[in-house]
């Protein structure tokens, strides 16, 4: 049996409110770039590399695209540069002075507070000062965060210490997961709260834009994301 892919438990997901759900996410994604000749852009984290390859096949304008990212394999038929070293990143930003997009989609909810910051604090380097960073992450409290949490487990009924129904109370009502959300390793969602990263964006940046997916018009109770495009201070 071939091994399921993260392609297959987001975008080509068998559950159509996940499916549903990512696809509209990457629509919101390719409709937050202003395409034009010789855009700049870094995807920070780009996973396996779809959202930049649906970019450069969405359009016959040329542009410059890079992915970072340290550890997953790129799609089958990948068509765009991806690097696994912040210092490539950095060193092609002096190249190009920097920037105009820099992209973050659904990667920042796996890292601890600290990690956020350093993280930004890394985009923040090689925007332009009149670049764009733009950034989605699931909102992981309230209603959504039940419904959520529900299905991991009984989906991955090997981790339902991490999903016990005591967990799954306290992301209802945004309590703390400090045992959880702490170190430099890969977190999980449980008990990421958008809000507490939006306190870590008023370091360096200011939120030009914000909206919830997929359904921008009913708020974050029953959205399954938030996007940010945020404008260097």
């Amino acid at each position: 049996m071939t091994k399921a892919t993260y392609l297959d438990h987001t975008f080509n997901s068998r559950n159509p409110l996940v499916r549903f759900s990512h696809r509209t996410r990457f629509k919101n994604c390719l409709k937050s770039i202003d395409t034009r000749e010789d855009l700049k852009l870094l995807d920070f984290g780009c996973g396996d590399g779809l959202f930049l390859n649906q970019l450069k096949q969405s359009t016959s304008i040329s542009m410059n695209l890079l992915g970072f990212e340290p550890y997953m394999d790129s799609v089958a038929g990948n068509e765009v540069r991806i690097v696994k070293s912040w210092e490539e990143v950095s060193a092609e930003a002096t190249e190009i002075g920097g920037f105009d997009y820099v992209t973050c989609f659904e990667v920042l909810e796996h890292f601890s507070l600290d990690r956020e910051e350093e993280a930004l604090s890394r985009m923040s380097t090689v925007v332009k000062d009149d670049g764009m960073v733009v950034v989605s992450v699931p909102i992981e409290q309230g209603l959504p965060a039940v419904v959520k949490n529900l299905f991991r487990r009984f989906a991955h009924p090997q981790h339902r210490q991490l999903y016990s129904y005591k967990n799954i109370a306290k992301s209802l009502f945004s309590k703390s997961f400090q045992d959880i959300r702490s170190g430099d390793g890969y977190l999980n969602h449980m008990g990421f709260y958008f809000r507490d990263l939006e306190k870590i964006f008023d370091e360096k940046f200011q939120i030009q834009k914000r909206f919830f997916s997929p359904i921008p018009l009913v708020g974050r109770h029953i959205n399954s994301q938030v996007f940010y495009q945020l404008r260097k201070k």
